[in-house]
């Protein structure tokens, strides 16, 4: 256990058939009055209520599978949440995605159609920025052309903007509308800027990634 080999962490494993669940646990950390809490899912309501009565006075992590950052909020609408609960107690969202990255040892420039580019939103002057690369093949990569992986990552910020939309209730396209105005790289474009270093490719970024 984690706990056992960091000092200052205390860890707790989940027995269902006692009872002792995700929710129950978080309602019982309160009187460990503990500095930040983190939890590996929110799966249901219970449990997501409790973390947000506790991010009220603590820093608490939890992880969602969800496709972005943005549906997050429509997730923890859809399971009933109140929408003041989530603005006065979400602060921030990370969507995260793993991608191969080009093998170094086989490296090569690659050519890219024009209708590539436009589905995947690259614009022209955002290719005089950068390169498009690919693996042609080694024994070091196994012929594949990756080697190793990297994230990618899409931060959504819930500022006072955020805040009002999710008290709207707005829909989760306004939301994200609203953040990319603000400056948030999606996982998309968080995705492209790899490719424009070299990193990886525009197949491995539209495998791991929706369109904006």
């Amino acid at each position: 256990m984690i706990g056992d080999l960091i000092s200052g962490i205390n860890q707790t494993e989940m027995h269902e058939e006692i009872g002792l669940n995700l929710a129950s646990s978080l309602g019982a950390l309160t009187r460990q009055n503990p500095d930040v809490i983190m939890t590996s899912d929110l799966p249901d309501y219970e449990t997501v209520e409790r973390a947000l009565i506790l991010a009220g006075q603590h820093l608490v992590l939890g992880g969602m599978q969800r496709n972005d950052a943005v549906s997050v909020i429509c997730s923890l609408q859809n399971m009933g949440i109140e929408p003041y609960k989530i603005s006065e107690n979400l602060k921030l969202v990370l969507a995260q995605r793993t991608v191969r990255c080009i093998c170094k040892k086989c490296k090569r420039d690659a050519k890219v159609k024009p209708g590539v580019l436009k589905s995947m939103g690259v614009e022209t002057k955002m290719i005089k920025e950068g390169t498009f690369s690919k693996g042609h093949g080694c024994p070091q990569c196994r012929g594949t052309g990756f080697q190793g992986r990297m994230f990618i990552f899409e931060v959504l910020l819930v500022n006072d903007s955020i805040r009002e939309l999710i008290l709207s209730p707005a829909h989760t396209h306004m939301i994200k509308k609203v953040a990319i105005e603000q400056g948030m790289i999606t996982l998309r474009q968080s995705g492209i800027q790899a490719v424009l270093k070299g990193l990886t490719t525009l197949a491995e970024i539209a495998r791991a990634t929706e369109a904006d």
